[in-house]
Parts: structure tokens; C-alpha cells; sequence
């Protein structure tokens, strides 16, 4: 079977981090995997090319062009593959998508474009889209699931969830801390709809009462604003911003607590922290992430309440090398990314079966 997974291009982000993570371990399980973006640009694209993983430049300026000549040939390149994996709806991904005539599964990562340009027409098409019986639709979480039904009315029985998985390297062995305060960590893409102002506002607030840094692993468009908010609140000796990274374990590793303050589809960066052993916090109305929390995960419901409970984790148990190891153990026994990979083949042996029902069905019957 080959599969092409499709995305937009390849900078830090959970959907590429996944898809980065899946594509080596399907390889690996046997399938013929090609990664596909709109723009080839970013570190998870250049990742991809280093470990041998095949990608195509379908070369896509912009997220609505809609040149016929492109589109087309976007369309023959897509047709050369069993199934297409779509990671996110793009107005001339979909349309090509369709013109393939390929059996689709599509994931939502939870990208519901909301508040982005022509956002309004973006979800009316991709409501048609997913409404399309080629197309098996696929959710990262079930608060993911719920909100395909409430903006596409794609039933829950329509739905397939497959939890995201990491690629956990080799467990580490949990030696007692040797930096001295708590050490606080964030990963992931640095942008408005993450909410990292609460993150820098909590840390400010128990500061005082502690000793703690802010290591902050990622990047996007809000850095500049990130780093404003920094100086405005006086704690640019306690913050750290690293940038983006591929390899994460010996950073996370460092880390006491990792924290996310925004609504989350499924809360990637919550797994691969726990994985380490790192406790997790995540606001109440942090969507999918509150669903991935092990038993003794953080919850807060405002900016106080997070402070509050990073000053009392400091010299908590909770962050002992027992604690961090039954953490560690709990991530790998439920997000190993081979189980994510499973479940998608599943789905792709269906899409594939589907597609040649459909196919059987037009063809006309010999006493007609």
C-alpha cells in the first residue's frame, strides 16, 4: 500500500511532529510512505529528507489558489497513491484531493480556522468536503470529535478517533535533580491562539514566593510579543526561549513541569512531556489536552491558581525520579506511536475497500 500524507509545510507544529513520527514508523512497518506539502519549507521538511523519508514539492503559493493548471497537476500527483492522508484542509488541497479521485482519510487536528481570513468560506467547503463519502474522517481526540459536529454536523458515528502517539526513545532513568528551583517548560508553536501570555503573567506572579525558570521550546509568529511581555513584566533573567527542535528528550528531560495554557485538539507536547516523566499542566478549558493528563495532572482554571500551584510543586514529591518514572511509564503503555499507526492502517484498509466499492458500483453491468 502507499499512503502520502499531505500538509501545508513543514515548521514546528504538533501535526508535523505527528506526521514526522508516523511516517518513519510506517516505513518501518512496510508501507510505501511519501510526505507531501504545499511548501517543503521548515524543519520537520528537512528532517523528513535526512531520515531517507521521500517528499514531494507540490508547490501550492497560496492557500487559495485556485489555477486550473495547478490544480490539476496537484491532481496527478495525488493519483499516484493508494490513499491520501490529509492533515489539513486547504482550499486547493481539497479540491485537488477530489480531482484525484484517491480514497482520503482526513484527519482534524483541531485547525478549525477560526479567525483566520476568508474563514467563514474555508469552513463551508470543508463541510463539504468531509460530507464527501470517499473522504473517512478522523478525529485526534474526542473534544476533537465533538467539535467536528458542532461546525461540519459530522455525527459521531461518522467519526473514527486515533490518538496521537509519540516515538518515545529509550526510557530514561530518573536520577535526582541536580538545578536548583523548579524548572517550568513549554513546547510547541508560539502563537496567539496558545495562550503563552498566561504562562509569562503565572510565572511573574510566583516568582516572588519561588525559584523557578521558564524554558520555552518552540517558535511562531507571537515571539516578538512573547519576548515584549517578557521585558514588560520583568523576568527576562528567569525565561529562555530555545527555538524550535526535533530532538526533545534531553531538553524535556530537565524540565519539572510542562505547562499548556491554550485550548489543545489532543495535547502532543502534554504526552511527550509525561514520557520523560515531567508533570503536566493544563488550564481547564484546554480542550483535548485535559483528556491526556495522567492521574496526578495539574488542572487550573486561571492565571493565580497556576502560580499558586507552581509555587507548591516546588519540592514536591511529584517531581521525585519515582514519581516521574510512574509518569513516564503511564505515556508509553498509552501513546506509543505504533498503536496510533495501527489504527490508522485499519482506517486505510477501509478507505481503500470503500474506494473499490464505489469504483464497482459505476461500472455498468454486462446485461444493461
Amino acid at each position: 500500500m502507499s499512503v502520502v500524507h499531505v500538509i501545508w509545510d513543514g515548521r514546528i507544529g504538533g501535526i508535523e511532529r505527528l506526521v514526522h513520527q508516523m511516517a518513519r514508523c510506517q516505513v518501518a512497518a512496510g508501507l510505501h510512505v511519501v510526505v507531501a506539502f504545499a511548501r517543503p519549507v521548515g524543519v520537520f521538511a528537512d528532517a523528513l529528507s535526512r531520515d531517507g523519508i521521500d517528499v514531494l514539492d507540490l508547490r501550492v503559493g497560496s492557500g487559495y489558489g485556485l489555477g486550473p493548471g495547478m490544480l490539476l497537476r496537484v491532481a496527478r500527483a495525488l493519483r499516484g497513491f493508494d490513499v491520501l492522508h490529509i492533515h489539513a484542509f486547504n482550499v486547493p488541497l481539497g479540491i485537488a484531493a477530489v480531482l484525484s479521485g484517491r480514497p482520503a482519510v482526513y484527519t482534524e487536528h483541531g485547525s478549525f480556522g477560526i479567525g483566520r481570513r476568508f474563514g467563514v468560506l474555508k469552513r463551508r467547503l470543508q463541510k463539504l468536503y468531509l460530507r464527501r463519502s470517499s473522504v473517512a474522517v478522523v478525529a485526534n481526540s474526542r473534544d476533537t470529535a465533538r467539535r467536528l459536529e458542532a461546525y461540519y454536523g459530522i455525527a459521531g458515528e461518522q467519526v473514527d478517533i486515533v490518538l496521537n502517539g509519540v516515538a518515545f526513545g529509550p526510557a530514561a532513568e530518573q536520577p535526582a535533580r541536580e538545578q536548583a528551583g523548579l524548572v517550568v517548560g513549554f513546547v510547541g508553536r508560539w502563537a496567539p491562539t496558545k495562550r503563552l501570555d498566561r504562562l509569562l503573567r503565572a510565572v511573574a506572579l510566583a516568582r516572588p514566593r519561588a525559584d523557578m525558570r521558564l524554558v520555552m521550546v518552540g517558535g511562531g509568529p507571537y515571539e516578538g510579543e512573547l519576548r515584549r511581555l517578557t521585558a514588560e513584566l520583568q523576568i527576562c533573567d528567569a525565561v529562555e526561549f530555545v527555538g524550535p527542535r526535533i530532538e526533545l528528550d534531553e531538553l524535556v528531560d530537565g524540565m519539572d513541569v510542562i505547562v499548556q495554557t491554550g485550548i489543545e485538539s489532543f495535547g502532543l507536547s502534554i504526552v511527550e512531556g509525561c514520557g520523560r516523566g515531567a508533570l503536566p499542566i493544563v488550564f481547564a478549558d484546554g480542550g483535548g489536552a485535559v483528556e491526556v493528563l495522567p492521574p496526578d495532572g495539574v488542572i487550573v482554571d486561571g492565571v493565580q491558581e497556576l502560580a499558586d500551584a507552581l509555587v507548591a510543586l516546588c519540592g514536591s514529591p511529584a517531581l521525585g525520579a519515582p514519581a516521574r518514572a510512574l509518569r513516564a511509564e503511564w505515556a508509553r503503555e498509552r501513546y506509543d506511536i505504533a498503536s496510533t499507526v495501527a489504527g490508522y492502517r485499519r482506517i486505510y484498509d477501509r478507505a481503500l475497500e470503500n474506494g473499490r466499492s464505489r469504483r464497482r458500483a459505476r461500472r455498468p453491468s454486462m446485461t444493461s
